[in-house]
């Protein structure tokens, strides 16, 4: 983190110690690497019967600075899912993201009912709370993991 001189009217060196200033900011700003990993594929497997759609496979990304905060999205479409109604069934096996606890977009709709998307010891999970069992669905999602 940058050391900054704190500006007083009247300070000897003033214009120089603000100089400093913006040099220690550009300095730090410059050392903070921003990182994309781009959407990737590898690792993740498929549970309980589901399977990779070929146009839109289930893929994580990790977004963020080596000192900031980091993001992480996965998103994909997942074919043929079967769930019982009140049951939650592991759809996918994911690598160790380090996934954060709080996840947005964990909300799906199917047939326009309810399902919940969620993490669980590296496995993507859907939680059937529609009143009916599914057979052989699909469904979109994408999750955001701070």
């Amino acid at each position: 983190m940058a050391t900054l001189t704190k500006i007083v009217t009247g300070m000897e060196k003033g214009p120089e110690a603000i100089n400093n200033n913006f040099t220690q900011l550009s300095t730090f700003a410059d050392s903070q690497t921003f990182k994309d990993t781009g959407w990737i594929k590898t690792g993740v497997t498929y549970l309980n019967g589901t399977k990779a759609d070929p146009d839109f496979p289930v893929a994580y990304r990790t977004i963020g600075s080596d000192a900031g905060p980091k993001f992480t999205l996965l998103r994909g479409y997942i074919n043929n899912l079967t769930a019982k109604n009140n049951t939650t069934t592991a759809v996918c096996g994911l690598p160790d993201l380090g996934l954060g606890a709080y996840l947005l977009g964990t909300y799906v709709s199917l047939y326009e009912k309810d399902f919940v998307l969620g993490i669980n010891n590296n496995q993507l999970t859907v939680n059937n709370q529609s009143g009916v069992d599914v057979t052989a669905a699909g469904f979109t999602f994408f999750m955001l993991s701070v």
